[in-house]
């Protein structure tokens, strides 16, 4: 695939489509997420600057939606559904295992697991209903 050809309209749309979803994802669910890092709204905000996780999401989003693009074109996906179904395998199948690999390593609780993961593969499955949409 050549980037400097792809659909940055669709990729960023995707991307930003992604981020909102998250944010409203996290709002729904932030006193359960705190919970889980046991941390408190307070702590968070005086221990990093508060710029630098919401663009590291962006930038995420962004690769994702890049990297889904690439996906879609080297295996011919043709109908939303097939869109669907390769954002959420990507999420379920390949993504999440990582993620609960490192979260069982360190010892994180399973709440989390569950939290960040499905905000994972929900938020894969909206940047590939983006990205195929706006194709």
């Amino acid at each position: 695939m050549d980037f400097v050809q792809a659909n940055w309209l669709a990729i960023t749309g995707a991307a930003l489509a992604a981020y909102v979803f998250g944010a409203l994802w996290y709002a729904l669910l932030g006193d359960l997420w705190l919970s889980a890092i046991e941390r408190t709204e307070r702590q968070l905000q005086t221990q990093t600057s508060p710029v630098i996780p919401f663009l590291t999401a962006l930038i995420s989003a962004l690769i994702s939606a890049a990297g889904l693009t690439w996906l879609f074109e080297i295996t011919g996906v043709t109908s939303l559904l097939d869109a669907l179904t390769l954002a959420s395998a990507l999420g379920l199948l390949i993504v999440s295992p990582w993620i609960i690999t490192h979260y069982g390593f360190s010892e994180r609780p399973v709440l989390l697991w569950c939290i960040d993961c499905g905000h994972t593969i929900l938020s894969l499955i909206c940047i590939g209903a983006v990205l195929f949409l706006l194709r």
